[in-house]
């Protein structure tokens, strides 16, 4: 095989990579959540990590495989081998069980593309990724009716209804580096892209002389952000190592274009008071996420650690007062191969993995702050005898609590993705 062919190869793959980020962007429009919470910050963040990491509890900093590709650390994308070619690919279904104390309890099914990146070599010591992912999404959907006595008492029962949709989409490019074989460097940038749309509807009882009320808050976001990642190997001895990982993740420039339209609704008459009217742009202080991870490491068995924390404090979006404080994360997560080299028996060579998570979220409501906890689980089954890997994750968890008025969220997710490895860069000798 030439050069000419090999490059030839490498190009429709990444031909391939823009058809399906194409249609990521389109998937990552629909609104796959439903949830009161999304209305905070940016929306409901994507759960990071690759289905390798999902399975294993999210932990992704010092995780480091020849044969797919880590997303979370950039220090990671030189860890294939330079001859190979990974396309990494996910989808994800998702159901929800929201429940509280004043509305029972309602379901939420959604299902969406969960990443899609390819990974090669420029040469021995450096690597390249790009991809892209769903962010965050924001779907929400919450009806409330007046209290005070003195409007009841003039206008009737005003009922208000909140409602948003929307969602951010991240593409990114990231380049690794590896000036010893212990030691990786890396730096993705990363490009920021979509809109949250808020609206609030009024309704009046049938009354002459007061109007209902249509208003849309629009926000168009965009912006760019860079992610630095190094990983270090210790090895311990001839079977097993131990690895660090640590990431900085930022956002230097996040701009918000924000626009309105606001109707008015009187009995068989609607008037337009604002029609896409541009409100101004701002500059969002996106805070700096801050992650490091552990990983011992053999041929049959890898377990690891996790740690990130994001203060929000200083975050603030729309004139609505949003409380945010800081949030944090803590994964744990095992990966088990009962015999990696065995040629018989397939089970054998299949990868086990389970892994918890917990976190404290950054949103304060009703002067409540908010958990997220679950554990994961999940297989990779390796195709015949090579390189690529056919992944499933699954997820469990519960976010929020019944008290004060607030939702409780019982979820299971499943990740299936795909890692095709393919050697597309060798020099056959003989045609």
């Amino acid at each position: 095989m030439n050069c000419s062919f090999a490059m030839s190869k490498t190009i429709g793959g990444v031909l391939l990579l823009v058809g399906l980020l194409s249609f990521g962007n389109v998937s990552a429009q629909v609104v796959n959540t439903n949830s009161p919470y999304s209305r905070y910050g940016l929306g409901d963040r994507e759960s990071i990590g690759y289905t390798k990491s999902q399975a294993m509890g999210g932990v992704a900093y010092a995780l480091r495989d020849k044969n797919m590709i880590n997303g979370v650390n950039p220090a990671s994308f030189s860890s294939q081998d330079s001859l190979s070619f990974i396309l990494d690919m996910a989808f994800r279904a998702r159901y929800v069980i929201a429940q509280s104390e004043k509305d029972g309890e309602h379901t939420d099914p959604s299902a969406s593309v969960h990443h899609v990146a390819i990974q090669f070599p420029v040469w021995r010591y450096f690597g390249v990724a790009l991809g892209f992912q769903p962010f965050s999404q924001m779907g929400y959907n919450v009806t409330r009716f007046e209290t005070d006595p003195l409007i009841l008492s003039k206008i009737g029962n005003v009922r208000y209804h909140h409602h948003g949709n929307g969602g951010l989409s991240e593409a990114f490019l990231g380049f690794a580096f590896s000036p010893h074989r212990n030691i990786s460097l890396g730096v993705s940038a990363r490009y920021l892209f979509g809109s949250l749309n808020y609206a609030q509807d009024l309704y009046v009882p049938n009354h002459a002389l007061y109007a209902d009320v249509r208003y849309d808050d629009r926000l168009v976001l965009r912006g760019f952000g860079l992610t630095g990642g190094l990983q270090l190997s210790l090895p311990t001895n001839d079977d097993s190592q131990l690895r660090l990982g640590a990431v900085a993740e930022l956002m230097p420039s996040l701009e918000a274009e924000r626009r309105l339209e606001v109707k008015q609704v009187y009995i068989g008459s609607a008037y337009d008071i604002a029609n896409n009217y541009f409100v101004g742009k701002e500059r969002l202080s996106y805070p700096i996420k801050y992650g490091v991870g552990i990983l011992h490491e053999t041929p049959a068995l890898s377990y690891g650690l996790d740690f990130s924390m994001q203060d929000w404090s200083n975050f603030s979006l729309r004139p609505s007062q949003q409380k945010n404080g800081l949030g944090y994360t803590l994964n744990a997560g095992v990966q088990w191969i009962p015999n990696p080299a065995e040629l018989r028996y397939y089970l054998k060579r299949v990868q086990y993995r389970f892994g918890v998570y917990y976190s404290q979220l950054p949103m304060r409501i009703e002067n409540t702050t908010l958990n997220e906890m679950g554990v994961t689980f999940g297989f990779g089954f390796p195709y015949r005898y090579s390189s690529s890997i056919f992944h499933t994750a699954f997820r469990l968890g519960m976010r929020g609590t019944t008290s004060n008025g607030l939702v409780r969220e019982l979820y299971g997710e499943f990740v299936f993705g795909v890692s095709f490895n393919d050697v597309w860069f060798a020099k056959r000798k003989f045609q």
